[in-house]
């Protein structure tokens, strides 16, 4: 009876002892790399975009302002999620998405504001 129990306790160890089988880390983890880095360089691109939004006047200035505090905010998320801050970019990328919904909505019932006319005449 005691070689039983022994048996049966060493059973319970080997149990304890179960090699988890998960998706190769590599891939995973390279995929996470590869987005957040894109995701930064996109957001400091947008940068420029809105920079030049505000300095042509094509926009509206506050459109122009909170887009840029939007990307600041989605590119610094992405910086934080590579630096082990989890659930950064997701909560970062609210200000400029509501930005991109809030442009798009008011470029097709306004459209871009022209600086310059343009005449055009017809040919008699």
């Amino acid at each position: 009876m005691a070689g039983q129990g022994h048996r049966e306790s060493s059973r319970a160890q080997a149990a304890d002892h179960r090699v988890e089988v998960r998706p190769a880390g590599g891939v995973s983890e390279t995929n996470f790399l590869a987005y957040n880095i894109a995701m930064a360089g996109l957001g400091i691109g947008s940068l420029f975009f809105c920079v030049a939004l505000y300095s042509s006047r094509l926009a509206p200035r506050f459109l122009a302002v909170w887009g840029v505090v939007g990307y600041a905010s989605f590119a610094a998320g992405c910086f934080l999620e590579l630096a082990g801050v989890a659930g950064a970019g997701l909560v970062s990328a609210a200000p400029g998405g509501l930005f991109e919904i809030f442009f798009a909505i008011w470029l097709i019932v306004r459209g871009f504001g022209s600086t310059t006319a343009v005449m055009v005449t017809a040919r008699a």
